[in-house]
């Protein structure tokens, strides 16, 4: 995702909040924590409910991230996009170590992240490994989300799918109906309703004869 362009009225017109000084800050990297700085962009409708959203986000990584501290957050007012909404929250941050900053893009997926102290980050064969692992961990538990989600969606679009069917084969028992008509009564668009009229059709679940709709006593 792109980095949302933050022009100097834009920065000026943010609800900016500061949670750390500047020593709480150095103390914090002296002891081994990340500084680094990021984006968080959101992009819906309608205006209140990307607000409410965001603020919500914030909260619950303020709240419930034990290995994230804020330094810093600044909240920019929603503007209109593409008949939609966008706000973006510009943050500082502190992660404990390398797995809770990874932890974090995970979750929360930045449109960006700079690490800005310190220079360097130590990471020895172990600290490495872990953090692999960790990402294999995470990348697994994505996927099966993935999957879980895909079938309960495909399960959805068959139940759904069956319905429509039902819908028209009701709507042609009254009597013989064209395309035009099925598209009113149903509401459905024409691309998606021609699709399954085909499909119907090439089951015999319906008739076309002289381009109209029929049932033929056969149910799906």
């Amino acid at each position: 995702m792109a980095e949302p362009d933050i022009d100097e009225d834009a920065k000026i017109q943010m609800d900016h909040t500061v949670v750390l000084d500047e020593k709480q800050v150095k103390e914090k990297v002296e002891e081994g924590w990340l500084q680094f700085r990021t984006i968080i962009e959101i992009l819906g409708a309608p205006k209140e409910h990307i607000e409410k959203t965001l603020a919500d986000y914030l909260k619950k990584i303020q709240d419930e991230e034990e290995g994230v501290l804020f330094i810093s957050k600044g909240i920019a007012p929603a503007e209109p996009k593409d008949n939609l909404f966008t706000t973006f929250a510009e943050l500082e941050l502190l992660a404990k170590d390398l797995a809770s900053l990874m932890g974090f893009c995970f979750d929360y997926m930045p449109s960006s992240v700079e690490i800005m102290e310190p220079q360097k980050v130590p990471l020895d064969a172990q600290d490495f490994t872990d953090l692999l692992n960790d990402l294999q961990t995470r990348l697994h538990h994505v996927d099966m989300e993935y999957k879980q989600t895909k079938a309960l969606l495909d399960v959805a679009e068959m139940n759904m799918g069956k319905i429509l069917q039902n819908f028209v084969r009701g709507l042609c028992e009254q009597e013989p109906k064209d395309l035009p008509e099925l598209i009113h009564k149903t509401g459905v668009e024409a691309k998606v309703l021609k699709q399954v009229l085909d499909f119907m059709v090439s089951k015999k679940f319906i008739l076309l004869q002289d381009g109209k709709f029929a049932t033929n006593g056969k149910k799906g």
